[in-house]
């Protein structure tokens, strides 16, 4: 089963494939059935599965490739899928992986050098996960020996506030204490409308026209 889980993460890596100039995305049949995979893998929760069989290193792995790979040519869903796969298993993991952490911390560092979309996937799920993430959070920018203020804004939010509320109504304030107010999605309808207000939710795409001759 572990080996199965391989090759699935691995076609991940290839979610960037033909770029069409026409439509301003990837296209490609590979593209289309590596982002189908990954729709499946977000619908279905494989990934918690993987947190059953214990597969920590290949999980990171997965968190990495999505990091590297996504950028403003993946359409919403794309960004959507990734994000709630990287969510289920921070919400599930009993241990999160300091490797994971880390991963995070460095795509939402100020100065270090990450495409855009990369850093907005990071702050969203550290977002999303706040609650659980708060300890572990706390002691892993403590570990990384990197200033808290060099960090997104999320970071500093999650580690100094002192209240964030147990249980939540969608929509409720995350921090009443906090500078910047933020706001907490807790189903898949609010995590959407939170991605659409910044525009990463754009039109999915059903099919798409072969450029290679194939049909």
């Amino acid at each position: 089963m572990k080996e199965v889980f391989k090759l699935i993460v691995s076609s991940f890596a290839n979610l960037r494939s033909k770029f069409s100039n026409k439509m301003n995305t990837y296209i490609g049949r590979s593209y289309i059935l590596n982002t189908y995979t990954l729709e499946l893998v977000a619908r279905v929760k494989l990934c918690c599965v993987m947190l059953d069989l214990q597969c920590d290193a290949l999980l990171c792995e997965m968190f990495k490739i999505f990091l590297k790979t996504i950028d403003d040519l993946h359409l919403g869903h794309v960004f959507y899928a990734m994000m709630k796969i990287m969510t289920l298993v921070l919400e599930e993991s009993d241990d999160i992986p300091p490797k994971m952490l880390s991963l995070l911390l460095h795509y939402v560092r100020k100065d270090s050098k990450v495409p855009p979309r990369s850093r907005r996937l990071a702050e969203k799920v550290l977002f999303i996960c706040a609650r659980k993430l708060k300890t572990v959070l706390t002691e892993a920018v403590k570990s990384s020996a990197v200033p808290l203020d060099k960090y997104s804004k999320i970071v500093a939010s999650i580690c100094k506030s002192s209240d964030i509320k147990e249980k939540t109504e969608p929509g409720a304030l995350l921090y009443s204490n906090s500078k910047d107010v933020l706001r907490l999605p807790l189903d898949d309808s609010s995590v959407n409308a939170a991605t659409s207000s910044e525009n990463e939710e754009k039109t999915s795409v059903q099919a798409l026209p072969a450029t290679d001759g194939t049909k």
